[in-house]
């Protein structure tokens, strides 16, 4: 914009709002910082540090010197951010830098993403582990008084966690920088009392007792991974949970829930999202989750959804009782044909039944596919899912900024 004419470069320089997002993405980006730092003026800056590439040839401890300069002038201006984001090929070129920043007080930072490779050079040691518990503050020690969303792939340094409210905690394929246990939870539920959206991503291998651990603020729920779903949902005592995700081998899941003893509930939950769900086990999850008024299915192949149409309509409507809302992404429109013949189905028995179904929401593919749309809506709403008019508080998360940057 500043280069069009003279006239506009005037307008642009004389506009802070034009120059509070920093990105420091290349040693050509570098010399950049000190330009948008002074026209930003006194704005809040969104700093964006993504050196993974840049850095990804060199060894650990040259890529760690090259950000420093960069690091120190952002510093200066520390009290301006409003979300910091650090991504990094080493975990040693990000435990430097945070470790940089390690007594800066940041009054306005609300958002916080750490997360790299988990990368170390062949003479460097790995990744410490997380024995070091209960968590003690290794960042922004001088105070981060509005920080309310964190996202890492480590516990090893971490910022003030007092007023976190939204936490994911994620890791990559090969390897993972910390085990999630009954002791990182409880001291989770110590460390950020204010704790009310949690997600797991990543396959977590760690030992795990059975405790009597409750997280009563506890509202969102979300696992990536493996079989840990299932020690959590039936370890964890959640009577506040309202939304919960599970992207997740479901049957293996389901199954271990359904043959704990005694079988946890879920009294407030009202969203589930289920994705790459198969449809086998509906009745099951329908038994368990028995309270939900909306029912998300991600990326599920619908060829087994008949299924779901049993379940729905099986014992006099007895399952699902509460269900208002019904949302299908799929990953193919190949059985178009036949998820259309089951939705009229499913609706129209539902509507006789007394236990309608208000809105079906469908992806922008699968609503072009669907050839029975006008006999759907003889009994129910159908929309394309868009970010406005699903209300689980997942789906609002997952499209607002307060989502981690990917």
């Amino acid at each position: 914009m500043s280069h069009v004419c003279s006239r506009w470069r005037d307008a642009a320089l004389a506009t802070p709002l034009l120059w509070k997002n920093i990105d420091v993405y290349s040693h050509r980006s570098f010399d950049a910082v000190s330009w948008y730092l002074q026209h930003s003026n006194n704005c809040h800056i969104d700093v964006h540090i993504d050196i993974w590439q840049s850095i990804r040839k060199m060894n650990p401890h040259e890529a760690t010197l090259s950000v420093i300069p960069t690091l120190d002038l952002l510093i200066q201006h520390s009290a301006r951010w409003r979300s910091l984001f650090v991504f990094a090929s080493y975990r040693s070129t990000t435990s430097a830098i945070l470790l940089h920043m390690k007594d800066l007080f940041t009054p306005l930072l609300e958002r916080v993403s750490i997360v790299d490779d988990e990368l170390e050079d062949e003479q460097g040691d790995s990744t410490p582990s997380n024995d070091s518990f209960p968590l003690k503050q290794r960042f922004l020690s001088g105070g981060a008084p509005k920080l309310t969303t964190l996202n890492t792939n480590s516990l090893d340094i971490f910022p003030p966690l007092h007023n976190v409210v939204t936490l994911h905690l994620r890791t990559t394929e090969s390897f993972s920088s910390f085990d999630i246990n009954a002791d990182v939870i409880a001291n989770l539920i110590t460390q950020c009392p204010a704790l009310s959206s949690l997600s797991i991503h990543g396959s977590f291998v760690g030992h795990w007792t059975v405790e009597d651990i409750t997280m009563p603020n506890l509202r969102c729920l979300w696992f990536s991974g493996d079989i840990l779903p299932a020690k959590f949902l039936t370890t964890v005592k959640l009577p506040g949970l309202q939304s919960l995700y599970l992207d997740c081998p479901a049957y293996q899941v389901i199954n271990m829930i359904c043959g704990h003893v005694p079988q946890p509930t879920f009294p407030s939950l009202k969203y589930l999202t289920l994705q790459g769900f198969d449809y086998y086990s509906s009745k099951k999850f329908a038994q368990v989750f028995s309270t939900i008024e909306a029912l998300h299915l991600a990326y599920c192949n619908s060829f087994h959804v008949t299924f779901l149409k049993q379940t729905l309509l099986d014992d006099d409507l007895s399952c699902w009782q509460n269900l208002r809302v019904v949302a299908f992404r799929t990953t193919r429109e190949t059985y178009a044909p036949k998820f259309s013949k089951v939705l009229v189905e499913l609706v129209s028995e539902r509507h006789r039944g007394g236990r309608p179904i208000q809105q079906v929401l469908l992806d922008s593919d699968l609503l072009a596919a669907l050839t029975t749309r006008k006999s759907v809506e003889a009994y129910t709403s159908v929309e394309e899912m868009r970010e406005d008019n699903y209300d689980d508080p997942w789906w609002i998360i997952t499209h607002s900024d307060t989502m981690p940057w990917r």
